[in-house]
């Protein structure tokens, strides 16, 4: 993520993560490059996948992957047990559940950390079994923004997370693309 940013003359979109420092996910963003944000003029996209907003349902699944791997390895030839055996360890460990105010923690710390100007959602809805609880699919992005305006971000705020962000990031980068218009490809310089 550094790396990108020390190169990078366009804006910097990280489409489909959270805050590190709330959840340890590796996609997550750290503390380090959300500082960074601001000057490269890039946006930090709230993914709604519940593994990267709370870290309770990362440990779960990352427990449950090694429940899995322990039973491939001791019934190994016999994949009806091992998921006879995973439905009982899941029914056994109920999976935890993040909701809409953990998502908007990961939004109430971008916007300390990067500021309002750099935050936008990148839910992905088309690549996930289901949101956090209350936002399951996209008819809860209305709720996640009575939340964030419970929390006392304004209208303004609202639709910079919402599209100002993100479309203000996609056309610096299409102007960036235009002022290369006819240069040569860097292999050949």
């Amino acid at each position: 993520m550094l790396d990108a940013l020390d190169v990078a003359r366009a804006p910097v979109i990280f489409s489909h993560s959270g805050v590190r420092s709330i959840n340890a996910h590796p996609r997550n963003v750290p503390d380090s490059v959300l500082s960074r944000l601001p000057a490269n003029g890039g946006v930090l996209m709230v993914v709604a996948l519940p593994a990267f907003l709370t870290e309770d349902v990362r440990q779960w699944g990352a427990s449950r992957s090694a429940e899995e791997a322990r039973l491939a390895s001791l019934y190994s030839g016999d994949p009806m047990e091992v998921e006879r055996l995973l439905a009982l360890w899941v029914e056994a460990n109920p999976a935890p559940t993040s909701t809409i105010s953990d998502m908007a923690d990961h939004i109430d710390h971008a916007r300390r950390v990067a500021g309002i100007d750099h935050i936008g959602i990148g839910g992905d809805y088309d690549g996930m079994p289901s949101g956090p609880a209350g936002m399951e699919d996209v008819t809860g992005y209305p709720a996640l923004f009575v939340e964030l305006a419970r929390r006392g971000y304004s209208q303004e705020d609202l639709e910079k997370i919402a599209y100002r962000n993100i479309l203000r990031a996609m056309r610096g980068a299409e102007a960036y693309s235009e002022s290369l218009a006819g240069a040569l490809p860097i292999e050949t310089q």
